[in-house]
């Protein structure tokens, strides 16, 4: 399972990802994509949901449904991710190579 898991990170994007969270804590899949946008990666919102989907599958990421108040309009559930305590240590362990 370990090597399925280095696998799934060593794609770019979700690597791109999962880093994003390391520094940026919890966030939902626009912020993720307006950060990744930042870095100078033109990425969608569909692929960045689509990567995030397989790492929830390896156990690499959590979500949790929060409310977003939006200064206009009512209050809607979005799911916030952030990086598991083992995609802690595989980032850490791929830094350390």
């Amino acid at each position: 399972m370990e090597e399925e898991k280095l696998y799934v990170v060593a794609h770019p994007m979700r690597l791109r990802i999962l880093r994003v969270l390391e520094r940026e804590g919890s966030l939902y899949v626009n912020q993720i994509v307006e950060k990744l946008k930042g870095e100078g990666v033109d990425v969608d919102r569909k692929l960045v949901s689509y990567h995030l989907s397989r790492l929830l599958q390896y156990g690499l990421v959590e979500g949790e449904f929060k409310l977003m108040n939006p200064s206009k309009g009512y209050a809607v559930a979005v799911k916030h991710f952030r990086l598991t305590d083992e995609a802690r240590r595989i980032l850490s362990r791929i830094r350390n190579l």
